[in-house]
């Protein structure tokens, strides 16, 4: 895994917004395995980065990574970090982002 990881999150600043999307995906399943605090350290910070990526896609993306990473991550950094970047996203121009912002907060207050 600590191979895997620094390679993956590379791609997220690739200028193929295909590939960041594929990376965002892909460090959410491995937040399962690696545990909270790493997740919180490492990956979180990484998604946050692409919350204002100029792709509609990549941003709703970042919203489902949320959601999908939030269980994993601790409380204060679900607080802190995560429910901020959703209610940003709720205001976004597309329609889509601003569902699945709407749906990452809603489990976000839920674990809170």
């Amino acid at each position: 895994m600590k191979h895997i990881l620094p390679r993956v999150i590379t791609v997220v600043s690739n200028s193929n917004y295909l590939y960041r999307m594929i990376s965002l995906r892909a460090v959410a399943d491995f937040a399962e395995v690696i545990g909270p605090d790493v997740a919180a350290l490492q990956i979180l910070p990484v998604i946050l980065s692409t919350c204002t990526d100029n792709v509609p896609n990549v941003r709703f993306c970042v919203c489902k990574t949320l959601s999908k990473l939030a269980p994993e991550l601790p409380l204060n950094s679900v607080k802190e970090q995560v429910i901020p970047c959703s209610r940003k996203l709720i205001a976004d121009s597309d329609i889509d982002v601003r569902f699945y912002a709407g749906e990452a907060l809603k489990l976000c207050t839920q674990l809170c």
